[in-house]
């Protein structure tokens, strides 16, 4: 009996390391990125007047991304060595408070956004990142000022700060 409890115990060990996920190295401190490409997927259950349709949205978040990126140091700017090519593809649902009752809101509500991100050098995939179903939040109390009221008051103006806010994320992803 304890050789057979070995044995299994030895064989699941085994499985176990072979079929565990490889973690995916950090790239080079000194770094710089260039977003070459991004698809963004706008979604929505209304279409509301003063919101960007898809090709404004898509437009002002890779303004967003680029300027995060500057922001941070890691914007490559011409002639820069070590850089790498940055293809981000974005699932956005824009929300709306109350859209999916008989008295909808022009007021946007968080996003639920799911994202992934491919970091390639010279054509050859360097890193990979994958997210989904992650909702933007705007920590404690911004949460708790929605919650109270029940998402109402805000506009295309918050709309912009979420898009901030996931550029943010994403270039912190590329560390």
């Amino acid at each position: 009996m304890k050789k057979i409890f070995m044995s299994v115990l030895a064989f699941s060990l085994i499985l176990t390391g072979c079929s565990s996920t490889q973690s995916v190295s950090r790239l080079p401190k000194e770094t710089k990125f260039n977003l070459t490409a991004l698809n963004v997927k706008l979604v929505q259950k209304l279409q509301v007047k003063g919101y960007p349709e898809q090709a404004e949205f898509s437009a002002i978040m890779k303004e967003k991304i680029n300027n995060s990126l500057n922001a941070s140091g890691l914007f490559a700017e011409a002639g820069a060595v070590n850089v790498m090519s940055v293809v981000v593809d974005v699932d956005y649902q824009r929300r709306f408070a109350g859209e999916d009752t008989p008295i909808p809101s022009e007021s946007v509500m968080a996003p639920v956004v799911g994202y992934t991100i491919v970091v390639k050098e010279n054509g050859v995939e360097k890193n990979r990142v994958s997210k989904s179903n992650l909702v933007i939040t705007k920590g404690f109390f911004g949460n708790l000022i929605s919650v109270f009221t029940l998402g109402l008051g805000k506009d295309s103006k918050d709309e912009v700060v979420d898009i901030e806010s996931f550029a943010d994320h994403v270039v912190k992803q590329l560390r």
